[in-house]
């Protein structure tokens, strides 16, 4: 069955059409001159740019946008206002079952992140690099706290490891995952801090053993 739009020339626009195939059924929504824009298939997926799903990370996610050039492939966020707010992109999370539940989440759930995958040429299933948001702490109502993790692959791995943390107190930790200090850096025999110039000549470097640090 099709939904047909026209102009008062009686030229179609644009149709909304149920098709029927080997990959499932779909409600696709056309554009000018037949083109389709999006569609919904069976799995009430939404999918723009591409009639089939793909996996990334290992996952057919629910919201999937694919294209040859940035336009077609990029989301862009834009508020228009009068005042100093700007754009913000949510992440939620709750320990219920339910759509709308509010229970409470534990230390160390995992709130949301930002996952960066890339064709490594069998598929986009591998993360390269991952920001992850995360519970610090035991919550309670109007209290949450969170830090956040840094990770990276490294050069002949297949999973990603931690390199970074912001904790609840504010606390940074580069090479450890329980800072004691406002920075602390967890680095091997080698200089854990290297400074140089525009001329790439070293100024200082700093390290420490177990009772030192120097520079």
């Amino acid at each position: 069955s099709e939904l047909q739009f026209g102009d008062t020339a009686d030229a179609v626009r644009g149709n909304i059409l149920y098709r029927s195939g080997s990959a499932g059924d779909a409600l696709c929504f056309n554009a000018y001159n037949n083109t389709e824009a999006m569609r919904i298939d069976s799995s009430g997926r939404l999918l723009i740019g591409t009639a089939s799903s793909t996996s990334v990370g290992g996952e057919n996610n629910q919201l999937q946008i694919e294209g040859t050039t940035a336009p077609t492939s990029n989301v862009s966020l834009t508020r228009n206002s009068n005042d100093a707010g700007g754009c913000f992109l949510k992440f939620g999370k709750s320990r219920g079952t339910s759509i709308g539940s509010n229970t409470i989440v534990q230390s160390g759930d995992t709130i949301g992140g930002l996952v960066f995958t890339a064709a490594d040429g069998v598929d986009k299933n591998i993360s390269a690099a991952s920001i992850t948001a995360h519970i610090d702490g035991t919550p309670s109502a109007d209290d949450l706290p969170g830090r956040l993790v840094f990770k990276t692959t490294a050069d002949g791995a297949a999973t990603s490891t931690e390199r970074m943390r912001i904790d609840s107190s504010g606390k940074v930790g580069i090479g450890t995952t329980s800072p004691s200090q406002l920075l602390e850096i967890n680095g091997a025999s080698s200089p854990a801090v290297l400074v140089k110039d525009t001329t790439n000549d070293v100024i200082s470097y700093l390290f420490a053993d177990d009772t030192n640090a120097y520079v």
